[in-house]
């Protein structure tokens, strides 16, 4: 089964869709792979996480995603406009938060709960940033 699946109809907003199941090696790395394919082919992404279904991942998953995130830094801050988190669950999203306060991420972020919200915030950002290249 897979851990995500990514939705690209919304291009160039992407939506990565967690599934809720327990991700295995396999499916883990292939949520990092379909997350980096996606930002590699174009600059101006910008990435919606909708983690709504996530459980508990355990520790050698985050640091592998933390491990990813530091080996593709630069990539991903040319390529991604903005990324925003939805998480259920406001306990997640303060601590997500708390995370951020100590690693922020190197592009813009937003929390919410609402799919709606974040692809508007995303798209909003995405805007923002073909503006600021078109006046260079």
């Amino acid at each position: 089964m897979k851990y995500a699946t990514l939705d690209t109809s919304r291009d160039p907003v992407m939506i990565l869709h967690f599934t809720g199941e327990e991700p295995t090696e396999e499916s883990f790395d292939d949520y990092l792979n379909l997350y980096l394919s996606a930002v590699q082919q174009k600059k101006g992404r910008g990435v919606v996480m909708e983690a709504k279904k996530v459980g508990f991942v355990p520790a050698k998953y985050r640091i592998k995603q933390g491990k990813f995130l530091k080996k593709h830094e630069t990539l991903l801050k040319k390529n991604i406009a903005g990324i925003a988190f939805v998480f259920k669950s406001m306990i997640t999203r303060f601590m997500i938060t708390a995370v951020f306060v100590i690693k922020k991420p190197p592009f813009p972020y937003y929390l919410t709960g609402d799919l709606d919200d974040a692809v508007q915030w995303v798209q909003q950002k995405v805007k923002e940033q073909q503006n600021q290249e078109e006046t260079l």
